[in-house]
């Protein structure tokens, strides 16, 4: 990818991660990152259940698992963007890689409603471990369907707060810079020292 000589992320405004915020690097402060990564390098756990709040950083933390672990070449590294599994589709492209991988490392966003299917998937190959991404809401409903498997819960704490969610939330329609503003006199307002990053 090339990128312009000054690359601008809309990140902090609450649009969802693209690849060229992770490879730009944007500062992005998840201790949660480093423990998982090393959990996936040397630990047992089949399934990463990660789950958060709106805007905490689910799709951000996914992302930047997903750049650091593809980076090492005893994983293959699959990223779905679809809200469906297909089991078939993962025995095909498994099936068509020839380097011995030790770890295949599965990437579904949002797929708390289908942890049922999790079973079926890690009994296509015995190296698959899947990291996933789902609301707290739905993970806490569904998580049931975990029960067995060897997963660890990994809840994203968010630093927002309601009224932070409300001024985004009601900024959709505006243009980002009218969002700073926004976010930034009421945060001002509260401490002028304190000017948050979206």
């Amino acid at each position: 990818t090339v990128l312009p000589d000054h690359y601008t992320t809309s990140l902090y405004f609450g649009d969802e991660p693209n690849w060229n915020d992770i490879i730009e690097r944007f500062p992005i402060d998840y201790s949660a990152i480093t423990d998982i990564e090393k959990s996936i390098k040397n630990d047992t756990i089949k399934v990463y259940a990660i789950h958060g709040a709106l805007y905490s950083g689910k799709s951000t933390l996914m992302k930047e698992l997903f750049y650091l672990l593809s980076n090492n070449s005893d994983f293959l590294c699959l990223y779905n963007y679809e809200n469906e599994i297909e089991k078939d589709k993962i025995k095909k492209i498994i099936n068509q890689v020839e380097l011995p991988y030790k770890k295949i490392i599965l990437f579904f966003e949002d797929c708390g409603e289908l942890y049922s299917v999790f079973n079926e998937v890690l009994e296509i190959d015995d190296r698959i471990v899947i990291v996933s991404s789902s609301y707290t809401l739905i993970h806490k409903r569904k998580k049931y369907a975990l029960t067995g498997l060897n997963y660890l819960d990994c809840e994203i704490p968010s630093n927002l707060q309601k009224d932070d969610i409300a001024c985004v939330g009601s900024s959709l329609n505006a243009s980002k810079s009218e969002v700073l503003t926004k976010t930034q006199k009421k945060h001002l307002s509260e401490d002028p020292n304190k000017i948050p990053l979206m």
